[in-house]
């Protein structure tokens, strides 16, 4: 069993706790099917109030023991938390999609790998001086720059939680990179789009083209009618996804 519990009061989680304890869940979902602590795939998709929405899952095999354990009770965390921690130039009060949940690992991953290569046994040990080495290291990585923004992220959602997390991956007091701005972290950002330079009058031309076909294409399902479930839209609304998915990226404190 972890030896937390998170901040409201909640006991902490067992091996057979529900990972969606405190999220709805779809109506048709047997409590049976819905992931337990214990496993080591989490799938969240029971949650997602979505029709025909892709499977969201979480796979915690590729973690390290004991790594593992400290990562599932975070993130179980953030999945069920009444009262998520406001970050840095972030909006405060804002729970995490389940969708945005699914997001964090892979970072916190990276990290994990880096630091244990390094022979770390907890982020106890991430002091300035290791900061500054992975950020070099995310650098040399080859990841993109969205992912690396993501890595940095991640780091301060983290440490936002350190009073609260299994002790292996509470970091230190200080703030990471005291705080700084994504742009003075990851410098310049090199994969932006080009400007679209076309021509006004051909752009204004291929929206006429676009416009047409996308006239003629309404006409014929308002003629034909739908023909399936997908065209008449959702049954309901996901209450997981939309402007919290936005939210909780803002949650993260990056300010590029």
């Amino acid at each position: 069993m972890s030896i937390h519990a998170i901040v409201n009061g909640r006991p902490a989680p067992e091996s057979g706790t529900p990972v969606l304890l405190v999220r709805p869940v779809r109506p048709e979902i047997a409590p049976e099917k819905l992931s337990r602590f214990g496993d080591d795939r989490w799938d969240l998709t029971h949650g997602i109030f979505e029709d025909h929405s892709d499977s969201t899952s979480i796979n915690f095999k590729r973690l390290p023991q004991p790594w593992r354990e400290a990562v599932k009770d975070y993130l179980w965390q953030l999945i069920n938390e009444d009262h998520p921690r406001a970050l840095p130039a972030a909006r405060a009060g804002v729970r995490c999609s389940l969708r945005s949940v699914s997001l964090i690992k892979g970072p916190i991953e990276r990290l994990i790998i880096w630091a244990a290569g390094r022979g770390m046994e907890s982020f106890a040990e991430l002091d300035a001086a290791r900061l500054d080495e992975y950020l070099a290291y995310l650098g040399d990585s080859g990841v993109s720059y969205g992912s690396r923004q993501h890595s940095v992220a991640e780091v301060r959602r983290l440490w936002s939680y350190r009073d609260l997390v299994p002790p292996r991956l509470a970091m230190p007091g200080a703030p990471p990179w005291d705080d700084a701005p994504a742009r003075e972290l990851l410098g310049a950002r090199s994969d932006v789009q080009p400007i679209n330079r076309t021509p006004g009058s051909a752009m204004q031309h291929s929206f006429r083209c676009w416009h047409g076909r996308s006239g003629s294409s309404k006409r014929s399902q308002r003629t034909s009618g739908p023909t399936s479930a997908s065209s008449a839209g959702p049954s309901w609304a996901d209450a997981n996804t939309g402007r919290q998915d936005f939210d909780c990226m803002r949650q993260s404190g990056i300010r590029s």
